[in-house]
């Protein structure tokens, strides 16, 4: 019985996704042009973006595609979890243009105990040809400018850095875009700092000094 519970629940999770009101999504300019999907009961608290296609921009319909994918297997996921309190999953859209897409999709899981574990993804996408953008396709930052801005971050923010940090070697995989010049890459918790420190969101620019 209990197994069967859990498979109508993730059921019903599925359908609701696919088949709820859709609502405009806000705070951005083209509002028009996407529409929210969401999800929400006792446990699950999920929004996600879908973007409208026309003939200009089909490579959406692969974007759509992996943001549907990503929102599904988190409730898939998570409906396994007896121990589950909370679930949250939401997204912003940074940068949007006739070529170039640029979002993050946030998440929260609280499963008891001192705190929750929160993740922020970055996603760009050519939305012409539905190509996922790579740091390297992007930008001629090297390594070591990348490592002077994640150290000026630090420094402007007092930010408590581990001391085994050294500084990045490969290029970054987490970014999103502010502008069309400006990437910001993305560490998680624990990933180069103390739990204290938070999601670490760095803005790689040539000059360092004004972070």
């Amino acid at each position: 019985m209990k197994i069967f519970c859990k498979l109508l629940l993730f059921c019903s999770a599925i359908f609701l996704i696919n088949f709820v009101n859709l609502t405009e999504a806000k705070g951005m300019d083209n509002a028009d042009k996407v529409i929210e999907r969401y999800y929400i009961n006792d446990k699950f608290n999920v929004k996600y973006p879908e973007f409208i296609i026309d003939d200009q921009k089909i490579g959406l319909e692969k974007v759509n595609n992996k943001v549907r994918s990503v929102a599904d297997k988190f409730i898939k996921d998570l409906t396994k979890e007896d121990n589950l309190v909370t679930a949250q999953l939401g997204y912003d859209i940074h940068y949007f243009t006739d070529d170039i897409c640029s979002f993050t999709i946030n998440t929260y899981v609280y499963t008891g105990g001192a705190h929750g574990v929160s993740e922020l993804k970055g996603y760009n996408y050519n939305i012409k040809t539905g190509e996922a953008l790579s740091f390297i396709k992007m930008f001629d930052f090297r390594p070591s400018q990348i490592n002077k801005n994640i150290f000026a971050k630090a420094k402007g923010d007092n930010l408590l850095l581990f001391d085994n940090f050294k500084g990045i070697e490969e290029y970054p995989e987490n970014f999103y875009l502010l502008d069309a010049k400006t990437p910001i890459i993305i560490f998680q918790q624990y990933e180069i700092a103390p739990y204290s420190s938070g999601i670490i969101k760095v803005p790689i620019i040539e000059e360092t000094e004004h972070i």
